[in-house]
């Protein structure tokens, strides 16, 4: 009970120490298994950046009977042995496979794996009927999400728009999740407006503020970006603690919605998955 105390406490208050700086909903954390849990928290308060990067980097793959999770570091082709490659392929030859967002990074898979045949993105199978949480609005977060593979700067400075806001807002369908992108754009500008205000820094009145210049937009989003995921999972700002509430959402949801088959997932994802599982 003690150890449980304590995890609830780290991941429901904001700790005064740098160290410890994380936002988690105790929701979220109800559902894991008690005993995994610990392994969260110690990655958290323990890993600098120099060592979650080293953490990051060795997390590959997770095998089990009917299914596998392969690490990607988005761009670059995946380094596995040939006997785990040849396993995993035995998996997905018989349940399938299962990319990540719009699939950017199977041209790098099909070098290790060959011509695979995709069943879709398990991102939007698994938002096709979302389970919904409290917090939906956080899905959001994929504006500035991998911007550069997806092309988000390109598709927002595309959109009509004066400013920084509704370019963002008018380039929904081409920058969301596929649940979002189907929402009518009035739902969508309640999510967009309440993700905006949650970052602080007056970010959603800026983005008001801001014409929607090609310069401004690329500021505008590759700030908010750099802020995500710039010491990303040592989350110090509100950008950055909305993607790790988020993260974990989507792990959740995958575990209990994709049982067989393999698939393919930025390998961050990984070192969670693996305490979750």
């Amino acid at each position: 009970m003690k150890h449980l105390r304590n995890w609830n406490n780290f991941l429901t208050e904001s700790r005064k120490s740098e160290e410890e700086n994380l936002i988690i909903s105790k929701e979220l954390i109800d559902n894991y298994p008690n005993s995994k849990q610990g392994g969260i928290a110690s990655l958290m308060k323990t890993n600098t950046p120099e060592k979650w990067n080293a953490v990051h980097a060795k997390n590959q793959y997770i095998i089990e009977k009917d299914r596998a999770f392969v690490g990607i570091h988005h761009g670059k082709k995946p380094k596995l042995p040939k006997e785990i490659v040849d396993i995993i392929k035995s998996i997905g030859d018989k349940w399938g496979y299962w990319a990540e967002g719009d699939g950017g990074d199977s041209e790098v898979v099909d070098e290790v794996f060959g011509d695979i045949e995709y069943k879709g993105s398990w991102d939007d199978y698994i938002t096709e009927e979302p389970i919904e949480h409290e917090k939906d609005y956080l899905y959001c977060y994929c504006i500035f999400s991998n911007t550069k593979e997806n092309k988000t700067i390109q598709k927002v400075i595309a959109a009509t728009g004066d400013t920084v806001y509704e370019k963002i807002l008018n380039s929904y369908k081409e920058t969301s999740y596929k649940h979002d992108s189907n929402r009518t754009k009035k739902e969508y500008e309640k999510r967009l407006t309440k993700f905006l205000k949650k970052l602080g820094k007056g970010r959603l009145e800026e983005s008001r503020k801001m014409i929607g210049t090609p310069k401004n937009v690329r500021k505008f989003i590759t700030e908010i970006e750099e802020e995500m995921w710039g010491d990303y999972p040592r989350a110090k700002t509100n950008a950055a603690k909305m993607a790790l509430e988020l993260n974990l959402n989507r792990e959740k949801d995958l575990i209990k919605k994709i049982k067989k088959g393999v698939i393919f997932i930025g390998n961050s994802h990984l070192v969670f998955l693996k305490y979750l599982i």
